[in-house]
């Protein structure tokens, strides 16, 4: 028998891979209280550097919007005043919230609350930015209160599933719409597949809730192939561009790498609803180090 072979019949069960992690992947998938679907074709594209430089991005990486993609706030996109127009307020700000576990599952949360607010929002009413608000009510039947207590208020969510599966599910900026079109919210889930040590091909899926509309829908579609695909004019754009400078910087050798970021600044989410390890903090490497801690695990066992 191969040591491919092998290695197949020692992977766990899905369920069993997933572990404590399942808890989030069902209260966001059963937030809509309904089905979902696939929303176009796949996107693929080849980029250039390792697959965990993709993947550590989603992981919890929320430090870098107002560097790497400083061009966006610098043409007036983006405000370094937060503006959510689902929830109507300005002078908010983003909660970070950074969950990790054992499995090197991680993501990361950012909620809209009144500035300086330290903990989660009561969600009293709930609110769902980016979603129709007359599907509020029935978005909140469908789920169990510490669903409710995770999803209610949530501008953005991104993560991994180790090793290679990312997703993320953000309220966007209307600026990727047409004229007059309310803030939209997508949700892409995303493959990071090695080709070799410096190539990685990139495989996107759009999902949508089957119970909403089909002008829902579309706009769903455009703000993600706007924003994030192969071809976003943000986000992408940007990302790629750096991986790919990551990936000539450090060439073939060995690099170290700094994981400290946080270790000072963070501090325990106590309130999060869900299992695993939480912290909040917006400048965090809390899930980064979880993620390489369960690769090295399996690249280097007893070590």
């Amino acid at each position: 028998m191969s040591k491919r072979s092998k290695a197949y019949q020692q992977a766990a069960e899905l369920v069993d891979h997933l572990g404590e992690f399942r808890w989030y992947l069902d209260a966001m998938l059963d937030l809509p209280g309904c089905g979902w679907e696939v929303c176009g074709p796949p996107q693929r594209v080849v980029a250039q550097g390792n697959w965990k430089l993709l993947t550590d991005n989603f992981a919890g990486d929320g430090y870098h919007l107002g560097t790497a993609h400083r061009a966006a706030f610098d043409q007036g996109l983006f405000s370094d005043e937060l503006t959510d127009g689902t929830l109507g307020r300005r002078g908010s700000e983003l909660l970070a919230a950074n969950l990790a576990t054992a499995g090197g599952h991680a993501l990361r949360a950012g909620y809209v609350v009144p500035a300086g607010t330290r903990t989660l929002p009561v969600p009293d009413p709930p609110a769902y930015p980016g979603y129709p608000e007359s599907e509020w009510a029935r978005f909140t039947a469908a789920q169990t209160d510490e669903q409710m207590r995770f999803n209610s208020h949530c501008h953005v969510v991104h993560g991994v599933v180790f090793p290679n599966t990312a997703f993320l599910s953000v309220s966007q900026d209307p600026v990727l719409g047409r004229e007059g079109e309310p803030v939209t919210r997508y949700t892409v889930w995303r493959t990071h597949v090695p080709l070799d040590a410096h190539r990685t091909e990139c495989t996107y899926w759009t999902l949508v809730p089957t119970g909403l509309s089909a002008e829902w829908k579309r706009r769903s579609r455009a703000y993600q192939a706007r924003s994030q695909s192969a071809g976003g004019l943000l986000f992408e754009v940007d990302d790629m561009a750096n991986f790919a400078a990551l990936d000539r910087a450090v060439g073939d050798s060995a690099a170290p790498t700094d994981l400290s970021l946080g270790l000072q600044r963070d501090r325990p989410a106590a309130d999060f609803p869900g299992p695993g390890s939480a912290r909040y903090g917006a400048l965090s490497e809390h899930n980064q180090r979880a993620f390489y801690r369960r690769w090295h695990e399996l690249v280097e066992p007893g070590r």
